[in-house]
């Protein structure tokens, strides 16, 4: 079983339709996936992700889109290091040698980084208080 945690629909959706996913008290179900749709924010992402997780304790993938002013449209990325922008916390996922970048979460989406989106650090910090952290995985 897999966990799958996405910000926003347009993020979901390929999922969904992909593995033929069925929506059932908002966590979108088949026999090896449960997903859930946060909405945008660190808030909404850490509490939605404890709610999924409080029923399902599966390794957690958190799979969306960010913004960059380094890299190329298209291009994904394995998150090793999280850093909130507001708080100046670090997380650290299970390192991934080849493909990874560092992310920074931000509250509000006016400052590029290499890499920069709005929920990873209130995901990781809600999944770490369920998973080890080789069962949590960050893809941007």
């Amino acid at each position: 079983m897999l966990n799958v945690i996405t910000a926003l629909k347009i993020e979901a959706e390929p999922i969904i339709k992909h593995f033929n996913l069925k929506s059932e008290n908002e966590i979108y179900q088949n026999n090896y996936i449960n997903l859930i749709i946060t909405g945008s924010g660190k808030i909404k992402s850490a509490i939605n992700t404890t709610l999924l997780l409080n029923k399902f304790k599966y390794p957690t993938l958190n799979i969306g889109i960010a913004g960059s002013n380094k890299h190329d449209i298209n291009k994904g990325f394995y998150i090793h290091k999280i850093t909130d922008y507001d708080t100046k916390l670090n997380y650290y996922p299970d390192f991934f040698k080849e493909n990874s970048e560092e992310l920074v979460s931000v509250s509000k989406p006016e400052k590029y980084y290499p890499l920069v989106d709005m929920e990873g650090s209130g995901f990781f910090e809600a999944a770490y208080k369920f998973l080890n952290v080789e069962e949590i995985i960050l893809y941007k």
